[in-house]
């Protein structure tokens, strides 16, 4: 069924970022491009043409390792 094709997709696959773009999410799958660019290019690659960002990036130990901090809860708890 479709449960287990998507299960089985890598994150990088074609077909899962695709389903994004189509929608209008930005998407940017080259590790090189992605630990290369400064928060400001981040920011611009992920621009949408309605406004907003969001940029897809391939998952969690692909290109990018996790940097989160479970005990903030709230965004008082942001310097």
């Amino acid at each position: 069924g479709m449960a287990t094709e998507v299960a089985n997709l890598e994150c990088s696959d074609s077909r899962l970022i695709e389903a994004f773009t189509r929608l209008g999410v930005r998407a940017q799958t080259s590790c090189d491009q992605l630990n290369s660019w400064t928060l400001d290019e981040a920011k611009q690659a992920a621009e949408m043409e309605g406004g907003g960002r969001v940029l897809l990036i391939p998952g969690e130990d692909y290109c990018v390792n996790s940097n989160w901090d479970s005990s903030v809860t709230h965004v008082d708890h942001i310097e």
